[in-house]
């Protein structure tokens, strides 16, 4: 048998992650396949990917091969906190459905000295060209992921390894000669490897985090790299940067034009969170360079609860695909789930428009279609003045499930705030006691997630803080598109332009959805319509995914 091999994640960063991490290796708990589990527990999500029992953190390793989606993943199997990073591993033939693998590479060593294995990234190389498979190989999978060296406890030295499997990433051998990138200093991590074209070589992106910044490598075989250039100061500087991830997305109202994005986790426009900011430039093979009208970053996503994102390399559809961690670093320990902790998000397309008012370019987050396959239970109305009766929502209740509303102010005057309500749950007498609500301020023109009245609201000081994101009708309405998974909250704004992830607790969970608006009669929902949602896990039971043959 191959030698097995682990990662540790690098995920909330930062010293006193770390530090714990050493703590959680000092003193290991059961092990995640000896955990009991049943995917119907409280706040288990039924259609979001989450560990059978134990910590995940940051999605990584992402990959297409074998005609099965991969996903490697942060992973501790001995707590359901940070520490024993290991990359645990899933599969899927529709990016919904994931069906859990054994975990693919443990951390070598145990307790307060070992090498701890962080997030990367991984690829297909047909026809094993780089040779980093035995001769023979068809279809070798490499991976690629930075070593964390621990002493006492402390790191001592980060730098970026190989790995490289030939059964489909069921087993991995480190390559003989690693380190394949080494600076000689202690935080240098998340390497993110793709095949250049145009350049006919390799690129690995890695970070730097507290220099803020990204170094861009070279290689012809994927063992000798060469530095090409650095990208820093410039954006959101207020939290180390980490997973930074590269690539080209085509301008989809514009032929012939493409952008290439950088994207990096760190920095949230809300106040002492987390989150991802991207650039937006071109990249010709040996540096990346902003638009000359771009100035800053951009948030991808302006919930609180998305974070350490990645995309798929090889999807063969050519689509550019992207699953973050719904992981908050401020109270992700807090979160009452059990017996694991950690989801990742929907898996998101990523397309690139530029506006029609004021030719800017932005990324759109589109969700994928192959959700459409997992609706079940259907609720819909046409031009429904706001707000309407409860009762025309009563028979239209689940915890997993989309809804699309289209609304539109009414009439002459001005609007007040109209929107969704998820996550309803009332008293004997109708009154509203919980509620996570999705609404849109058209006096200010910017849509919003209430949670301060969700259920369990003391995680942290902020938890409770309406977040918010400026947008603007198009056409004289807003189009929102909510998935609601047990606890989980994705809104997607006007097709994709703007997004709010979240997590939510419900004490309650009756289930009730219902239409709002403030202010009688000023606001109209066009279409509403509404699915509960099958679960995944009760369709693939507990079975492997299948091998097959491409």
């Amino acid at each position: 048998n191959m030698k097995r091999l682990t990662y540790l994640p690098a995920m909330f960063l930062f010293g006193m992650f770390l530090a714990l991490s050493a703590c959680q290796d000092a003193a290991p708990g059961k092990h995640t396949d000896d955990i009991p589990f049943t995917y119907s527990e409280k706040y288990r999500p039924q259609f979001h990917f989450t560990p059978k029992a134990n910590w995940m953190g940051a999605p990584g390793g992402l990959v297409y091969g074998n005609g099965r989606w991969h996903l490697f993943y942060e992973h501790n199997p001995w707590g359901d906190t940070p520490g024993n990073h290991s990359w645990g591993h899933a599969v899927t033939r529709d990016l919904i459905g994931w069906a859990h693998e054994p975990i693919a590479m443990y951390a070598t060593g145990k307790g307060a000295d070992s090498t701890l294995i962080l997030p990367g990234s991984a690829l297909l190389d047909r026809g094993n060209r780089a040779k980093i498979c035995p001769d023979g190989t068809q279809k070798c999978l490499v991976a690629f992921y930075t070593s964390d060296v621990q002493k006492k406890g402390e790191t001592t030295a980060q730098y970026q390894s190989m790995a490289y499997s030939t059964d489909d990433g069921m087993t991995w051998t480190p390559y003989a000669e690693n380190p394949i990138v080494d600076l000689g200093n202690k935080s240098f991590r998340d390497p993110k490897v793709f095949w250049h074209t145009p350049s006919r070589q390799w690129v690995m992106v890695v970070a730097s985090p507290p220099e803020h910044k990204v170094i861009f490598y070279g290689s012809k075989d994927l063992k000798a790299w060469e530095k090409l250039s650095e990208f820093s100061g410039i954006g959101d500087l207020s939290k180390e940067w980490e997973r930074p991830d590269l690539f080209e997305l085509k301008v989809m109202n514009e032929p012939g034009v493409s952008k290439w994005i950088l994207m990096v986790s760190g920095g949230n426009e809300h106040t002492a969170t987390f989150g991802v900011q991207y650039f937006i430039g071109q990249f010709d093979g040996q540096k990346f360079t902003l638009d000359p009208d771009q100035t800053g970053s951009h948030y991808l996503d302006h919930g609180k609860d998305f974070y350490a994102a990645s995309t798929w390399n090889n999807d063969p559809y050519d689509r550019t695909l992207m699953i973050g961690s719904m992981n908050n670093p401020e109270y992700a320990d807090k979160m009452p789930t059990g017996p694991w902790a950690g989801t990742q998000s929907l898996v998101r397309r990523l397309v690139m428009f530029r506006s029609e008012t004021d030719s800017t370019y932005k990324v759109y987050q589109v969700p994928i279609r192959e959700l459409e396959n997992y609706r079940g239970t259907y609720g819909g109305y046409t031009d429904l003045k706001l707000p309407c009766e409860p009762r025309l929502f009563e028979k239209i209740r689940f915890t997993s499930g989309e809804i699309q509303a289209v609304l539109a102010p009414y009439g002459t005057l001005p609007s007040d705030d109209f929107g969704v309500k998820v996550f309803v749950s009332k008293d004997d007498k109708g009154n509203i006691v919980e509620e996570t609500i999705v609404g849109y301020n058209m006096l200010n023109e910017f849509l919003y997630i209430d949670r301060s009245r969700s259920g369990i609201v003391d995680l942290n000081d902020g938890y409770p803080e309406r977040v918010q994101v400026p947008i603007k009708l198009k056409d004289g309405k807003i189009i929102i598109h909510i998935f609601i998974d047990e606890s989980t909250v994705e809104v997607f704004a006007n097709n994709g332009e703007a997004v709010l992830s979240t997590r939510v607790f419900p004490t309650m969970h009756q289930g009730g959805i219902e239409l709002f608006a403030h202010a009688p009669g000023r606001a109209v929902a066009e279409q509403y319509n509404c699915w509960e949602y099958k679960s995944t896990w009760e369709q693939i039971g507990l079975k492997k995914a299948e091998n097959t043959t491409e």
